[in-house]
């Protein structure tokens, strides 16, 4: 997990590298930009599918330490680090200060999400609704969700992050079958490669299918994984993955 976490926080600084590059008005190179077009369908469901994995452990704990504990690993690294990359941007004004506080407006947006996301996880659990519902009910309401608050991305995510859990509780790591396998493969090749074209894919619905594809590749081979010589330091990425959100695109910008 930690090895997958890694590359999708890598290829997330790449995004946000060439969109750096271009606020400063440089030249961005084509390879760049084509990788991270042929990436852009992946990244940030199966983020957010990984990090819905990790509820199985959460739950354990009691109600006022798990909503403590997401204040301070996730909520306030959000405002801080949002207060902080307005200020590198010379865009920290009062009202928009405050305003951090409820509407992401930085990159730091997926910390605010993945709050909200755990608060409702929380709120499902205790209410006893049916996870696999909600999950494909928030992916289709996705598609008419306003702009105004990223509404669409938020509900699209959430049904990533609740089948994340599902994954974990009900043991789907490794449980694919091989003919399964091979056309999931061949799904997420077509999505990179329609990625790799510039078309939007990202957060939405008839586009979905593109990183439920890789995902069911990485359930796949998840238990087969070894590290690869070379390669160790995307599990040192993943497991500091919240150290490299919240900061790399205010040193990116520095």
């Amino acid at each position: 997990m930690d090895a997958v976490r890694g590359a999708c926080i890598l290829l997330v600084m790449l995004w946000h590298g060439a969109l750096v590059m271009e606020w400063l008005k440089l030249s961005v190179p084509a390879g760049l930009s084509a990788f991270n077009n042929a990436f852009a369908p992946f990244r940030m469901p199966l983020l957010t599918f990984l990090s819905g994995m990790l509820l199985e452990r959460a739950l354990k704990k009691p109600t006022g330490m798990f909503i403590r504990g997401k204040i301070f690993s996730l909520y306030w690294p959000y405002l801080l680090w949002s207060l902080l990359f307005l200020a590198v941007r010379g865009t920290l004004w009062p009202e928009r200060a405050l305003t951090i506080l409820w509407k992401p407006e930085t990159y730091l947006w997926f910390l605010h999400n993945l709050f909200l996301f755990y608060l409702a996880f929380l709120a499902l659990c205790r209410l006893r609704i049916p996870l696999l519902p909600v999950a494909v009910a928030s992916l289709l309401l996705a598609e008419f969700g306003t702009d105004q608050l990223a509404v669409a991305r938020a509900l699209f995510l959430f049904a990533f992050f609740l089948l994340g859990h599902l994954a974990q509780s009900r043991n789907w790591i490794g449980r694919v079958p091989m003919p399964i396998l091979v056309a999931a493969g061949a799904a997420a090749i077509a999505g990179a490669g329609a990625g790799l074209t510039g078309h939007e894919m990202r957060y939405q619905l008839m586009f979905a299918w593109a990183p439920l594809a890789l995902i069911v590749v990485v359930l796949a081979l998840a238990p087969r994984y070894r590290p690869l010589p070379g390669l160790q330091f995307l599990q040192w990425i993943g497991a500091n993955s919240i150290v490299f959100y919240a900061s790399h695109m205010t040193f990116q910008m520095l």
